[in-house]
């Protein structure tokens, strides 16, 4: 029940932008590309982690990935003001 209320004051208070079916908006684009360059950041920091250490992590470059793109992305939230 809480969980709905919050999704109502979010959609209420014109948070949450939809776009119709079959059409991409310019705020899609632009959530398209941070998305990008968080799994691109990931792979590139699991690169230089892999070349400059001589590892080989294998199986685990994928899980590697995600993890360093998880890091990506909370550095992007705690460098970056945000309001609410």
């Amino acid at each position: 029940m809480w969980l709905m209320l919050q999704i109502y004051n979010l959609v209420e208070r014109q948070v949450i932008q939809m776009s119709d079916m079959f059409t991409v908006s310019n705020v899609d684009w632009k959530k398209l590309a941070k998305g990008l360059g968080i799994a691109v950041g990931g792979a590139v920091l699991t690169y230089l982690t892999e070349w400059i250490s001589g590892t080989d992590f294998g199986t685990l470059t994928p899980t590697i990935v995600a993890g360093f793109s998880v890091l990506v992305n909370f550095l992007r939230k705690f460098l970056t003001a945000t309001e609410g």
